[in-house]
């Protein structure tokens, strides 16, 4: 196992552009729950990539939000021409994402595990979340056991 070179990995928003990426990429995520992937396949996997595009931009900008979602920005991890994880970022918390959840979630395909992409993709998200959200202060949570996420978070400063 190698790790991933950084200066490769690019953390951005889809694009219309990158819907046979966005496909054929989700075989990296075989044998995962979809969820890891995208909060929109699993609740409707027929969806046209235009369609899951708008959803995603309705939920960076607010617009018809569930019950108990907050306003939030994917990103996708770009490498080597396939993705190989998403950043999901809540602009704001409310109860439930104060307690579980945080401002961060993110998720990378099994085959790149432990191969640095968190790390960079964490790198790269607070940067985006500096630049474009403003947020002072970033709440970032995982389970006790998930001893990869804990150095992930410590690496980029977190404290316990």
């Amino acid at each position: 196992m190698y790790a991933v070179p950084f200066s490769q990995i690019s953390l951005r928003q889809l694009h219309p552009k990158d819907e046979a990426v966005f496909v054929s990429s989700l075989q990296l995520w075989q044998g995962e729950a979809f969820e890891w992937y995208s909060f929109i396949l699993p609740k409707n996997p027929d969806i046209d990539f235009s369609d899951m595009l708008q959803q995603l931009e309705n939920e960076r900008e607010g617009v018809d939000l569930p019950e108990g979602r907050v306003p939030a920005t994917m990103l996708y991890a770009f490498y080597n021409n396939q993705i190989i994880g998403r950043f999901n970022i809540r602009h704001t918390l409310n109860d439930f994402l104060l307690k579980r959840g945080g401002h961060v979630g993110y998720a990378v395909a099994p085959s790149f595990r432990k191969r640095g992409v968190a790390n960079q993709m964490m790198k790269l998200g607070l940067e985006y979340i500096r630049e474009h959200l403003k947020i002072d202060k970033i709440l970032i949570t995982c389970v006790d056991d998930n001893v990869g996420s804990i150095r992930v978070i410590e690496k980029s400063g977190g404290i316990l």
